[in-house]
């Protein structure tokens, strides 16, 4: 069975969190690995006791071992052992992954037979009957656990996937077939031809793509039992197991010798020969030893980063001899038995044409709210929602100009207005803009109003062409800059006049302010204007408020000006 440890590790927030993952026994490294742990530290332990205090006596058997212990630490690492086993590891794992999604779950074949063969209960049962036991024929060929539960096709029809009348069909294909052949299809083609007269015989199967639909489905089973079939037919190479299994295998004897602490005889070289260093008189002396051992390691009894290396190397080597079969009885391996229950049972419960009541909690008008309520414990962990790129991407009233307006509203070409204008914009305060939401657009400019009050104007002159809020908000932009360049200039006195129609709306919005109407007055006087004139109204804002004062239209003041002929 599979171990389940992420309840352990729903988060990294706890210190440790993967402490308590590693104090599992089912499933764990050690369980793995402990048996050839136990028997490479007997072995490592033999190997040095019997140089401590048998060939310590023997200065020629001692020297012998003293070479091969310094060879096989050499060239021990000549063997390329985490390329073969990272790379061996990586295939075994994509395999192990591919065969769990090729188990067959008949969820889909039920809802299409609830919705579309809901007239006929028995048909519906007997198809995903048959789907479950073309599983289950698979499953007796590549799993030890069903191969034990279900050893004969007897034990299916005890378990009621199977009749006598297709046990007699079952076996006459076994029969013909001399049994080296998978016949799990044949369930299907049962299915098959009962969603066919369903169709053509019976006609409780509607007209239209339905029966493709079934039978889409129903194929879709038996290619993943086929999937199934094939991975447990032609597994990884042999030999690439063997490398594997060998490199591991044989790096480890190499450590039981090279990984051991030794104490070689040391010599000096007294006119051409070399004279064992045994006296007080060579303390100071050139000292070497002939096995070319490094006499500067410490004597540590136990080899601890050695028994590390064992553990991950082995360890390594386990995940792959666990994971290669699936199906198997190892902790790990797939649940066969569960999906088999699981999927019998759930595929009669859905084909079963439910009872519904469609009333809606939140009454057939009422929306549901921005965020469902949370629990005190889930209120903590409340979900910010998307943050996209765009979010706090802010602009001035400068880069929001249409740039084919600026030139014409201000009566100076921009490029030759720009950098003198930019430089008394920038004195003035900027105001920004968020492009996210209008709702963002009017916090972000309480928040810049209320800490540049006292830069906001006292007068602004508003041109109101009231085609639509565009436009409208268009020329709210550009009297404001128009506001600054006569603040620059102070004998200019004109206003931006934009020319518009005299059935202009009665109100407007802009981006920075909320929405402005036009008195009843103002369109009575608006009405005798002629349409070929200006209609100008002039707003007027206290320098400690972003916002009109009095009612709506107070502080507007109406004046046209009728438009020269050209």
């Amino acid at each position: 069975m599979t171990v389940a440890y992420m309840e352990y590790a729903h988060t990294s927030g706890s210190f440790g969190i993967f402490m308590r993952v590693l104090r599992m026994w089912k499933g764990s490294l050690l369980k793995g690995v402990w048996q050839d742990l136990a028997v490479f530290c007997l072995l490592y332990t033999v190997i040095s006791m019997c140089y401590r205090y048998v060939l310590i006596h023997d200065e020629f058997h001692k020297q012998n071992f003293e070479i091969l212990s310094v060879y096989c630490s050499k060239f021990s690492h000549r063997i390329p052992l985490s390329f073969l086993l990272g790379f061996y590891v990586s295939q075994v794992v994509s395999r192990w992954w591919d065969q769990w999604r090729a188990m067959s779950w008949p969820d889909s074949l039920a809802m299409l037979l609830t919705t579309y063969l809901s007239s006929c209960r028995s048909s519906r049962r007997s198809i995903v009957r048959w789907a479950c036991l073309s599983q289950v024929l698979t499953l007796r060929c590549i799993s030890t656990k069903v191969a034990r539960r279900f050893p004969t096709l007897e034990h299916l029809v005890d378990a009621g996937l199977l009749t006598l009348k297709e046990l007699e069909q079952l076996d006459a294909m076994l029969a013909k077939t001399e049994g080296k052949h998978d016949i799990s299809w044949l369930p299907i083609q049962w299915a098959q031809e009962l969603a066919r007269q369903c169709r053509f015989e019976k006609e409780t199967l509607p007209e239209g793509p339905f029966l493709l639909m079934i039978h889409k489905a129903l194929v879709a089973i038996t290619e993943n039992n086929r999937t199934l079939y094939m991975y447990s037919w032609i597994s990884i190479p042999l030999v690439y197991t063997q490398v594997v299994t060998m490199a591991v295998y044989s790096y480890f004897l190499a450590a039981l010798f090279g990984r051991q602490y030794l104490q070689p005889q040391e010599y000096v070289r007294e006119g051409g020969v070399y004279v064992r260093a045994d006296g007080p008189e060579y303390e100071t002396a050139d000292k070497k030893n002939l096995v070319g051992y490094d006499m500067h390691t410490f004597d540590m009894i136990i080899p601890c980063f050695t028994l590390l290396e064992f553990l991950f190397y082995f360890g390594w080597l386990k995940v792959a001899e666990s994971l290669i079969n699936p199906f198997g009885d190892d902790d790990d391996d797939f649940e066969t038995n569960y999906v088999i229950d699981r999927n019998l049972q759930l595929s009669y419960l859905m084909v079963e044409v439910p009872e519904i009541d469609h009333s809606d909690p939140f009454g057939e008008t009422n929306i549901p709210p921005t965020e469902m309520p949370h629990t005190i414990s889930s209120l903590e962990y409340k979900d910010v929602g998307p943050q996209l790129p765009t979010d706090n991407f802010i602009m001035n009233e400068l880069e929001m100009i249409d740039s084919r307006s600026r030139a014409s509203l201000i009566g100076t070409p921009a490029a030759k207005r720009r950098p003198a204008f930019l430089k008394r914009f920038s004195k003035q305060g900027r105001r920004q803009y968020s492009i996210k939401s209008s709702i963002s657009n009017r916090q972000r400019l309480e928040e810049l109003t209320s800490e540049r009050a006292g830069h906001v104007m006292r007068k602004r002159s508003i041109s109101v062409l009231a085609e639509n809020d565009y436009l409208a908000s268009v020329t709210s932009r550009m009297t404001r800059l128009d506001s600054f360049f006569r603040r620059s200039r102070p004998n200019h006195t004109s206003t931006s006049n934009i020319n518009s129609r005299a059935n202009s709306t009665k109100s407007c919005r802009t981006i920075d302010s909320p929405r402005v109407d036009i008195p009843d007055t103002i369109i009575e006087q608006e009405s005798k204007v002629p349409r070929s004139s200006t209609i100008i109204v002039e707003l007027d804002l206290e320098s400690d408020s972003p916002t009109p004062q009095g009612k709506p239209g107070d502080n507007i003041h109406f004046s046209a000006k009728a438009d020269e002929e050209e």
